[in-house]
């Protein structure tokens, strides 16, 4: 039995009286028309405990399929730095290889180098793939009652080529390891496709399906750094039960939008869609046993005089991001039926769309500044679409590509990426 390790949680500074401050805002001061909103949450973090132990679930694909190109050597060079990188966080370490049948290779504390050295060197990969059953069975030892129900990231190195018919199961509510992908609080699900000819649709459906999951495309040189972000991820996912609530006129549009980490600086937490007409908004915002409320009314008062509808630059510039993500989304399905024509019409409305929005939310110097990263990002989005024009291998990366960026936004800018980290505290799920 591995001893317990321990899983990094957050604690208020002495002098505060809650883990945080709140703010609602919204893209315009008043309710004339449709518009975004979002919660500001202003951690009071004095420092990280370590309360709880975390399990960590290596699922390494040794299918037959995995013997192309470099697929093997970005497998391997993957779980050695995930050993590597374990000796900083000490999870209960389980690795499992899997083709069409899944094998426990170890389950311990974290082995030295020259043991998953050895475990490397004996791989020798053969056979169909079957995700599925990998799945369900880190599922099985992530809630087996002898772990003390620890928070478990299952992470799956895969080129996602399923003969199993997963894509279709995972979306099925009665299959019983689904289910709890579904629902589990303290499950993560991080689905790395290692090869730009990886069924990137499939991992993004894994990752879609779990209640905290993540997807990344990697280039073939760059696992290792994959790796680096996703061990920094999980250094500061915090309490299990960390989420909001959101009332809009005393009805609940969100009733729990769950969050997987809180970084130590202000964190901004898109709300969606706020109807024109709404007059009041209200958000719960809970973690562990800490809880704050906050509000605000959109309804000037008759005293009041007339206000200029300027837009919030924080609402504005995440609306912004998601209308790239939401392109990028339907430029990869585009992408996969071929349909290039339709790809590159539906980029250049998303272009227009996000122009028109700047001429008229009247975004400051500095958020301008910002908002050109987004169009450059459609223009890059432009000319992937004519480079998978000629090669189906660019046909493939930047499905990936757009599908990563898609599941980024999706958990709302918490990914294994740490640019998501950095350049956008927002959350997850």
């Amino acid at each position: 039995m591995a001893s317990r390790a321990k899983r990094i949680c957050i604690t208020q500074k002495p002098e505060s009286v809650s883990y945080f401050d709140l703010k609602v805002r919204t893209t315009y001061p008043h309710n004339n028309k449709e518009m975004t909103a979002c919660l500001e949450i202003i951690p009071k973090i004095h420092k990280l405990n370590k309360e709880q132990g975390v399990g960590l679930i290596v699922l390494a694909d040794i299918s037959a399929s995995m013997l192309e190109g470099t697929k093997l050597c970005n497998l391997i060079a993957g779980i050695r730095k995930t050993s590597e990188l374990s000796k900083i966080l000490k999870p209960r370490f389980t690795l499992l290889t899997f083709n069409q049948e899944t094998t426990v290779v170890y389950d311990g504390d974290v082995p030295p180098a020259e043991d998953i050295n050895k475990i490397c060197d004996a791989l020798r990969p053969t056979g169909p793939t079957n995700i599925g059953v990998a799945l369900q069975r880190a599922v099985e030892l992530a809630t087996d009652p002898t772990r003390g129900g620890q928070p478990t990231h299952i992470l799956l190195f895969t080129d996602g080529e399923d003969m199993s018919d997963l894509r279709t199961r995972i979306t099925d509510s009665d299959v019983e390891y689904v289910k709890t992908l579904r629902t589990a609080p303290s499950l993560f699900v991080h689905c790395v496709g290692i090869c730009g000819s990886a069924d990137f649709k499939l991992l993004d459906a894994i990752a879609s399906a779990a209640r905290r999951g993540t997807f990344q495309y990697v280039e073939d040189d760059k696992i290792k750094n994959v790796m680096d972000e996703i061990f920094l991820f999980m250094s500061m996912v915090v309490d299990a039960e960390t989420y909001l609530s959101l009332c809009v006129d005393g009805e609940t549009t969100i009733a729990k939008k769950d969050f997987m980490i809180l970084i130590p600086s202000e964190t901004v937490v898109p709300l969606g869609v706020v109807p024109a007409g709404a007059e009041h908004l209200f958000v719960t915002f809970n973690i562990g046993k800490s809880s704050g409320c906050t509000g605000i009314r959109l309804v000037p008062f008759t005293a009041d005089p007339p206000e200029a509808e300027v837009a919030d630059d924080t609402c504005a510039l995440l609306y912004i991001r998601h209308l790239v993500a939401d392109n990028g989304a339907a430029v990869a399905a585009l992408l996969g039926d071929n349909q290039f024509d339709d790809a590159v019409v539906a980029t250049e409305a998303t272009l227009a769309k996000i122009k028109a929005f700047i001429v008229d939310a009247g975004l400051s110097t500095d958020a301008l500044h910002h908002a050109s990263y987004s169009l450059t990002e459609i223009h890059y989005c432009l000319a992937r679409i004519n480079d998978a024009r000629r090669s189906h291998v660019k046909l493939n990366e930047a499905r990936g590509r757009f599908l990563t960026e898609a599941c980024t936004a999706r958990n709302n800018y918490v990914t294994t990426l740490a640019r998501g980290l950095c350049n956008v505290p927002a959350q997850s799920l």
